[in-house]
C-alpha cells in the first residue's frame, strides 16, 4: 500500500469518526431536551443539585467516603426489597426517594473544582 493510499484511509477514518461522534452527541442532547427529566431546565433536578448534601445528610465539604457511606445507608432504608410488603403508594414514594438519592449522590460525587 502506498503512502497516498494509507493517508487516504486514515483521513477517511478520522472524517467518519468526526461525523459519527457529532451525530451521536446531537442525539444525546435531543433526548435530554425532550423533557425526560434529565435536562437542566427540570426544576426538581435543580433543587436536588442545590440540596444534594442535605438530602444525603452530609456536609458540603464531606470527603467522598462519607458521601458514599451516607448514600448507602439511606438507600437501604428505601430499597425495593424493604418496601415490598407495603402498599402501592408507599412503594411509589420509596421509588421516588431512591431516584432523588441517586441524583443527589451523582451530583455530590462529581469532581470538585480545585481538588
Amino acid at each position: 500500500m502506498s503512502t497516498a493510499e494509507l493517508l487516504t484511509v486514515v483521513f477517511g477514518l478520522l472524517l467518519g469518526y468526526g461525523i459519527i461522534s457529532r451525530w451521536m452527541g446531537q442525539r444525546r442532547s435531543n433526548a435530554r431536551d425532550a423533557g425526560n427529566g434529565e435536562g437542566p431546565e427540570d426544576p426538581r433536578r435543580e433543587w436536588i443539585r442545590a440540596h444534594c448534601h442535605e438530602i444525603l445528610g452530609v456536609s458540603p465539604d464531606a470527603p467522598f467516603e462519607a458521601i458514599y457511606s451516607a448514600y448507602r445507608f439511606k438507600v437501604q432504608q428505601y430499597h425495593p426489597d424493604r418496601t415490598e410488603g407495603l402498599g402501592p403508594e408507599l412503594r411509589s414514594l420509596a421509588a421516588r426517594k431512591i431516584d432523588e438519592l441517586n441524583a443527589a449522590y451523582a451530583w455530590a460525587m462529581r469532581p470538585r473544582p480545585g481538588a
